[in-house]
């Protein structure tokens, strides 16, 4: 479908109304990945997970023409913020999934894929510390009918040693 701005200007001339000029520009319509994307809708917003001198904040937001999502993290104790990062989750054309990459503030990077299953987000991670020492994991996110969300982390592996699973948290709407 292609969308277009028609204009037309008329004249008036011995009391009828002619045509002078007639044009036509093709708009330029921005695409969007948010039908791909809107399953993970319920993610929007400010959430916070806080316990045991600890807390976790994390803002989410659309980016412009809602192509990807946007989280911003930070960990915080009694002494100060310990880290933040950056997420964008979006969908990736040529691999045909929800894909997401992660950054912190210590120089570690982390790449995901997301799956639907259920009522839940299975996200499959690839992480690299900032010393080179490389893992995986996986986070699985279940969207709760009180709005808020559950979060945990199972199958984690460091430089081939297998780490104890994350216990199921649940993450609370600001």
């Amino acid at each position: 479908v292609t969308q277009t701005n028609y204009r037309a200007v008329y004249v008036k001339r011995d009391g009828s109304w002619l045509i002078d000029r007639v044009t036509e520009d093709e708009l330029v319509v921005p695409l969007s990945n948010y039908e791909r994307l809107k399953d993970l809708e319920w993610i929007i917003g400010q959430w916070v997970d806080a316990g045991e001198g600890l807390s976790i904040t994390i803002d989410c937001d659309w980016t412009t023409n809602q192509n990807f999502i946007s989280r911003k993290y930070s960990v915080s104790t009694e002494q100060g913020t310990e880290s933040s990062g950056l997420q964008i989750i979006g969908w990736d054309a040529k691999q045909k999934q929800i894909r997401s990459w992660l950054f912190d503030s210590n120089g570690g990077t982390i790449t995901g894929t997301w799956t639907k299953r259920d009522d839940s987000w299975i996200v499959q991670s690839v992480v690299v510390l900032p010393d080179g020492a490389s893992g995986s994991f996986t986070s699985i996110f279940r969207p709760t009918e009180d709005g808020n969300y559950t979060w945990h982390k199972i199958n984690r592996v460091l430089d081939g040693q297998l780490l104890p699973n994350v216990p199921e948290v649940i993450v609370q709407r600001r």
